[in-house]
């Protein structure tokens, strides 16, 4: 049963400021970086088998310049490895991480590296066995070589395999286009290099992919100059097929829809959240819409975030045990504890039942809340409707920005 969140004042100690910890959290915050060199930023995080999780990073120091790096955790919320680096090549700068969990208990990361086999960026890959050391040798994925590819998504499919989606520019002959490529259990593609959006007029970027249950996966992206700024979608079958056409997402047409994020439901189908441009009267909010099996929507965009004032944005969104789901965001100033300070961010979260239905009231997911938490992501355990939110936060051991996560229980 889920312990509904309740709101407690914030109190003050010589650290910053912390508010006590809250029903339905399990353990207390944890850092999940090790080493501190430079900036942690923008982590990506996948449920594993037997309730474990991993958590993968951007730091700002690899040895010449930003790196990836990642953390293994068992089923109690613990080191289950050594921090550990994620990309071989250490030349130029790695970034923009992408993690998801594969079939045999390991998980696959994906990375932007800059300079490794061109001029631009392309994307590249590590294997990782269900310890944590890596399963053969990083490899690109991008068939592709002009022009810059980036911005990873990977889902984990049946037997081991899975797929990665990126943007490519120029590509799909005007701005940006959706690519993708799918990989076999060891890590071998499978087919070609294919094309995800039909519509190629301007800019379809900041792709996000999710594998469903009947053995295919669904992209979703943010498109440019098709319905002003709108948000996408395209389902494939296990064969990287096109099922139907490509939709639609967003019912609001009015400012920008960016920022998607998909994830497949433990019934069938899935759910898509993204942040929009006054949907809730304010700057910006966090939209959501649910999908059945066919990929026929289940009633109209709904408004995920209680508190609408100011901006709240950066969504993700994970499936939890019986068609659940949680979606997380960061919230401009709703957690404010410094007025000499602005712009401060926080990051919250709110259950979903299968029905759509909220489970609970809007909740706080970081403990430490002076300075900015933000650009969290999300992802289900598999013991129930667990799930472990992660982000980076500044300030909180006075050396800049570092990881931070914290399990939930139902």
């Amino acid at each position: 049963m889920w312990r509904t969140l309740v709101a407690i004042p914030v109190v003050a100690t010589s650290l910053g400021f912390i508010s006590p910890a809250l029903a339905g959290k399990v353990g207390p915050e944890f850092q999940v970086n090790t080493s501190e060199a430079g900036h942690q930023t923008n982590p990506s995080s996948a449920g594993l088998s037997k309730g474990r999780f991993v958590v993968t990073w951007t730091s700002g120091y690899d040895g010449f310049g930003s790196g990836v790096f990642g953390q293994l955790y068992n089923s109690k919320g613990k080191p289950a490895s050594a921090e550990f680096r994620v990309n071989a090549t250490v030349k130029e700068d790695q970034y923009d991480t992408a993690v998801a969990g594969l079939a045999d208990g390991g998980f696959v990361a994906t990375w932007t590296s800059e300079h490794q086999a061109n001029k631009l960026t392309e994307v590249f890959a590590q294997r990782f066995k269900s310890n944590g050391q890596p399963a053969g040798k990083e490899f690109r994925v991008n068939t592709r070589k002009r022009g810059h590819q980036q911005k990873s998504s990977v889902a984990g499919l049946a037997k081991g395999s899975f797929v990665v989606i990126w943007q490519s520019h120029g590509q799909d002959g005007d701005g940006y286009g959706i690519y993708g490529q799918r990989f076999n259990a060891r890590g071998k593609a499978r087919g070609r290099e294919f094309r995800v959006n039909r519509t190629t007029r301007s800019d379809q970027w900041l792709a996000s992919v999710a594998a469903l249950k009947d053995g295919g996966f669904v992209v979703t992206w943010a498109s440019y100059d098709q319905d002003a700024y709108g948000i996408f979608g395209q389902r494939f079958n296990a064969k990287a097929r096109r099922k139907g056409g490509e939709f639609r997402v967003n019912n609001t047409t009015a400012g920008e829809q960016s920022d998607p994020s998909v994830a497949g439901l433990a019934k069938g189908g899935f759910v898509v959240a993204w942040d929009s441009v006054n949907l809730d009267g304010s700057e910006t909010g966090v939209a959501a819409r649910r999908y059945n099996a066919r990929g026929r929507p289940k009633g109209k965009e709904t408004t995920v975030n209680t508190y609408k004032k100011l901006y709240q944005g950066a969504p993700a969104v994970a499936a939890l045990a019986k068609g659940d789901y949680v979606v997380t965001w960061e919230s401009e100033n709703q957690d404010v504890v410094d007025d000499q300070n602005f712009d401060l961010r926080g990051v919250y979260g709110q259950r979903f039942k299968a029905s759509g239905k909220r489970a609970g009231k809007e909740f706080q997911a970081p403990t430490f809340l002076a300075g900015r938490q933000r650009y969290p992501s999300v992802a289900g355990l598999s013991r129930g409707r667990d799930f472990v939110v992660t982000w980076e936060s500044d300030g909180q051991d006075f050396g800049g920005f570092n990881i931070y996560g914290q399990r939930f229980d139902r």
